[in-house]
């Protein structure tokens, strides 16, 4: 019984660190999205969101951007500018 615990810990635990890694992402199972060069003139952070094999691509409404529209797979969003001295938004 014991074991048994032992064994659904460490899988749950793995689970969680490739999870939080972002090996899911690049392996193109779950969606992801990456920073794209603003069309010129605009001062702003675009993302272009792909779905996964496994999942839809992120909402990135739920961080403020705005749907652009969608071509093809990929979905684009115009996010705000993060303040100075903050990182840029990742993928999520």
């Amino acid at each position: 019984m014991l074991r048994a615990a032992l064994l659904i810990a460490l899988i749950v635990a793995l689970g969680v660190a490739v999870r939080g890694s972002g090996v899911l992402e690049e392996l193109g199972l779950l969606g992801s999205c990456h920073t794209i060069a603003a069309p010129a003139g605009l001062r702003a952070e675009w993302q272009a969101c792909r779905p996964g094999r496994l999942g839809d691509a992120p909402d990135m409404a739920k961080r403020s951007c705005a749907s652009q529209g969608v071509v093809g797979a990929v979905e684009y969003w115009l996010c705000p500018l993060p303040p100075a001295g903050e990182r840029a938004i990742s993928s999520g």
